[in-house]
């Protein structure tokens, strides 16, 4: 069986038997939030065989909850925004629609800016995401994700999933974005707080 199947399988019993004593009603994480650092190439300057994008929630292997994962453009992981630089040696995050027609893609991926340190932003705003605005991100920069209809939720009741990055360094010589990305891996939960979410 799927173990992210199986995972939300037994959650679900799980808030049966303690629907005794709480609201059955209301859905309850599962996984911890996590962190990363990783590295993605520009899309520009760089073979298209490189991996450019960001998916933020991917599962690859037995564990059940879902990591962020770079990936190729066009491949076969779909991806929620991708990397270029600059002429300033600045990265820019582009979000889906961007880069892929609303004939092919109907999933909506929006970026939003925050205004305190990567440390400090522990929660995904509710509102207030551009869907069709790119954004330059220079070094310490925090940017919010919002991904709606993604794949890694298309078995739970909410499918929508939040993450945040920061861009550590760019590499202008290499075409490479370093950056850090914090992952709420229960679809529908905003918080990026260590632990399993609460609400």
């Amino acid at each position: 069986m799927n173990p992210r199947l199986l995972a939300l399988c037994l959650g679900l019993a799980a808030t049966a038997a303690a629907g005794a004593c709480t609201d059955p009603t209301r859905l309850r994480a599962q996984f911890e939030t996590m962190q990363d650092t990783l590295v993605a190439f520009a899309m520009t300057g760089t073979p298209s065989t490189y991996p450019s994008a960001l998916a933020a929630a991917v599962q690859q292997d037995d564990d059940p909850s879902g990591e962020p994962a770079v990936v190729r453009l066009g491949g076969a992981i779909p991806f929620d925004v991708a990397f270029d630089i600059d002429a300033e040696g600045n990265a820019v995050v582009y979000p889906l629609r961007l880069l892929v027609s609303d004939f092919r893609e109907t999933r909506r991926v929006g970026l939003q800016r925050a205004t305190t340190p990567f440390e400090q932003v522990l929660r995904a705003p509710s509102g207030g995401y551009q869907f069709d605005s790119a954004m330059v991100a220079r070094r310490g920069d925090v940017i919010v994700i919002e991904s709606q209809l993604t794949p890694y939720c298309s078995l739970d009741v909410l499918q929508t999933i939040y993450a945040k990055l920061t861009v550590d360094s760019v590499s202008t010589a290499a075409r490479t974005v370093y950056f850090r990305v914090g992952l709420d891996p229960n679809c529908g939960f905003r918080s990026f707080a260590p632990g399993i979410p609460g609400d």
